[in-house]
């Protein structure tokens, strides 16, 4: 019975200085559309000080509002993935960004890929023009969408046209929505990208 009782204190203590920094992260991450921590010790002391400062807040909101404790663990759980997503998220927001400016004079949106993903899921037009590995044609297309943001981005083209070295044309899909181009990021090289929004004044 005690090893019982020792291993139910060991799960409370894992998700209480632990878990919760490692569900943030994670839920941080995924809303952000950024890289995993590849330094497993700079990850494990990231999530132990998360979880200390998530501990802090959640006790001192159970003590203020007098809440059964024993909800506390999976109000922690909760709260640490809710506060990750929201917080990742924000990552995107132009008044986060500018706040950031002129606080810390540095941007936090630092994905590419996802920012030329908000601004395609926007109906702005995004165009690319880029070479492949090997390969001395030129490819020119207007992005459909992007996906797997996190490791090697894949991109979906339509009205796109293949083009020699000198400039002739070798297949013209420019006016056809019934071709698409499936190429990874990976593969590309002497990338050129233009978007309708960029230039304005706005938030992206």
């Amino acid at each position: 019975m005690e090893n019982v009782i020792d291993l139910i204190n060991n799960i409370a203590s894992f998700i209480q200085y632990f878990a919760t920094g490692y569900l943030f992260f994670s839920a941080y991450n995924f809303s952000g559309c950024l890289f995993r921590e590849k330094e497993k010790e700079y990850f494990f002391v990231k999530s132990i000080t998360a979880s200390f400062i998530i501990n802090a807040i959640a006790t001192v909101i159970f003590s203020k509002t007098k809440w059964d404790q024993e909800y506390y663990f999976v109000t922690l759980i909760i709260f640490s993935c809710v506060i990750g997503l929201i917080l990742g998220r924000a990552r995107s927001f132009g008044w986060v960004n500018t706040l950031c400016q002129f606080l810390f004079r540095q941007t936090i949106t630092d994905n590419i890929f996802l920012i030329m993903w908000n601004s395609v899921s926007k109906g702005h037009c995004l165009c690319i023009r880029f070479r492949k590995d090997g390969d001395t044609n030129f490819y020119e297309g207007q992005i459909l969408d992007i996906s797997d943001l996190y490791q090697d981005p894949i991109f979906r083209l339509k009205y796109y046209v293949i083009m020699e070295k000198d400039g002739s044309i070798l297949k013209d899909y420019s006016r056809c929505s019934c071709a698409q181009m499936v190429v990874k990021w990976s593969e590309m090289k002497d990338i050129e990208i233009a978007s309708d929004a960029w230039g304005e004044n706005s938030d992206e």
